[in-house]
């Protein structure tokens, strides 16, 4: 069944662009969960540097999950494994609810997380639902090349309820994607082989 979703808006997500209302309900919406992704004596250094703005988006579509929301790109762990700084995550805030969905883990936080690099919204599947895409440079930081960065794509497909979901076939043909055409190449090939 094919869905048209014609209406796409995707904004910056930064501070200076929200009005005070808004401001002041995203913070209060983070605050609780800044304590799951940052750990409490990180202090100052996680007030100004655990939400990335730079890679955070409002996005206005026609299609569940996405209809007036915030995409907020994070520093932190909240299964606690690695440090806050080298690591990433994505929250879904649903502006109509103030619901926080988090995205399933990035497969970077298999090493560290180095820089969010890339995040699109994109039709894989030729359904006419948008996936997100983001690529998120990682580090291993062993050996002598654990310094240098390599990309880490991660497609979160929609589900009908709203959610987003990996599917672990899809991810395992991103290994060594290093640019969004090509990610997109490899995404929509998987479900048009045959």
């Amino acid at each position: 069944m094919m869905i048209a979703l014609a209406l796409l808006l995707i904004q910056p997500f930064q501070a200076a662009l929200l009005t005070p209302a808004e401001q002041q309900a995203v913070a209060k919406t983070l605050k609780p969960l800044e304590s799951r992704y940052v750990p409490a004596d990180a202090g100052a250094k996680a007030d100004a540097g655990w939400i990335d703005d730079t890679q955070s988006f409002h996005v206005v579509s026609g299609q569940n999950g996405l209809r007036d929301t915030y995409l907020v790109a994070v520093a932190g762990d909240p299964a606690g494994q690695h440090d806050w700084q080298m690591s990433a995550a994505f929250l879904l805030i649903d502006r109509a609810t103030g619901r926080v969905t988090p995205l399933p883990p990035h497969p970077v936080m298999t090493w560290n997380a180095y820089e969010v690099e890339a995040v699109a919204f994109r039709d894989v599947r030729g359904d006419g639902t948008r996936a997100i895409i983001i690529d998120v440079q990682g580090v291993t930081g062993i050996g002598p090349n654990g310094a240098t960065p390599f990309d880490v794509w991660a497609v979160y497909l929609p589900n009908a309820d709203g959610t987003f979901r990996l599917d672990d076939g899809l991810q395992k043909k991103l290994d060594g994607v290093k640019t969004l055409n090509e990610a997109m190449r490899v995404s929509r090939g998987y479900f048009h082989a045959g």
